[in-house]
């Protein structure tokens, strides 16, 4: 990656590369080391910059292609999470005793949070936690935008990701920023 090409200095080159590692702008721009008092300042002063914008989108964007990350992957763990129940994980021998299912009988372990074991006396007791359900269905509602179908909502602000190696961002801007007021579908759009 040449970092050079971006005409970025050295202070906005570590601002980026402390960026990417949680998304905290303000936290970056002091890590990088401005000065606290106007770091909420400098972040988004950073962050407006076209340059800044284009390495940070190339920084991502490597970062994503190196783990081989796609957004597929993060739906199909949505959907383990939203889509499972406890029965798949525990079974019942008819006589009131749960016990865990063999761990080559579960497909679906990626729902499952915590699985606590606890011996009382003569007994022990199985607490398993599954990640919050609600929380993966809402994601994907939302990723599907099926829950605002018939509802008047204002239309929110479109977010725009600099594509490495774009040449004219404002003109593509506009035109992404017009196609969405006009209805026309985030995932139908050709960028």
């Amino acid at each position: 990656m040449h970092e050079n090409k971006y005409n970025l200095t050295p202070k906005q080159l570590v601002f980026c590369h402390e960026y990417i590692k949680d998304l905290n702008a303000t936290q970056a721009v002091v890590r990088a080391g401005y000065s606290k008092k106007t770091a909420r300042i400098i972040a988004a002063q950073n962050l407006s910059k076209l340059n800044i914008q284009r390495f940070l989108s190339e920084l991502i964007s490597n970062r994503f292609k190196l783990c081989d990350l796609k957004a597929e992957m993060i739906i199909e763990e949505y959907i383990k999470i939203a889509f499972s129940n406890i029965t798949d994980y525990l079974e019942t021998d008819g006589k009131n005793i749960v016990a865990l299912r063999s761990i080559n009988d579960i497909h679906n372990s990626a729902a499952v949070s915590e699985i606590y074991f606890t011996k009382t006396g003569y007994c022990v007791k199985l607490k398993i936690r599954l990640h919050d359900k609600l929380h993966a269905l809402d994601k994907l509602a939302d990723y599907m935008n099926i829950l605002n179908k018939g509802k008047v909502m204002e239309t929110p602000k479109p977010a725009i990701f600099v594509v490495p190696g774009f040449k004219d961002f404002k003109t593509e801007s506009n035109r992404i920023s017009r196609l969405i007021k006009e209805g026309k579908p985030l995932d139908e759009i050709e960028v």
